[in-house]
Parts: structure tokens; sequence; C-alpha cells
């Protein structure tokens, strides 16, 4: 398939406009005083659309069997860059 300049102005237009609904729904976020978590329910249609988008449709897998699936691969957490992040925040 060819790529247009056509279609890649469209295609850049749909995301300016997803951008713009994601930034509202941080501004909607951030003017609630009381909130002092992100509210899910808020954020789970923005997340449903983009995983659509992506092509993801399976369902999600805690985060035990993920690591086993990681460790399976080979990798080792502690030569892990993100994986050393999240274990030095768990420790302070």
């Amino acid at each position: 398939m060819t790529t247009t300049i056509d279609k890649l102005l469209i295609k850049t237009e749909r995301i300016e406009r997803e951008l713009a609904e994601v930034r509202q729904a941080l501004e909607e976020l951030r003017l609630e005083p009381t909130i002092q978590f992100v509210d899910k329910e808020k954020l789970r249609p923005l997340t449903a659309k983009a995983f659509e988008e992506m092509g993801v449709r399976s369902e999600p897998i805690d985060a035990e069997k993920l690591q086993k699936m990681v460790a399976a691969c080979g990798v080792k957490a502690e030569d892990n860059i993100f994986s050393q992040g999240i274990i030095e925040m768990r420790e302070e």
C-alpha cells in the first residue's frame, strides 16, 4: 500500500484529535482537588481505545505470570534497567 501525503495528513489529524482527548481527560483529573490517585474508570475508555487501535485483544495477565514468562525467555530482572528501577522503588 502506497502512503500518500493526504493519507499521512489524515492520520496526523486523527492522532492530534486523540491526543487532545487525552489532554482533556488529564486536565479534568487535575482539576479535581480531592483526587489523590488516578481514577481508573475515567482512563478505562481511553486505554481500551488505544489497545483496540494497536490490535491488542487479549486479557491482561498478572505481574507474577509476566515475570515468569520474561524469565523463561532468559531475561534476568537484575540485568534489565527498567526492572532495576522498579526494584529500587520498592526498596525505598
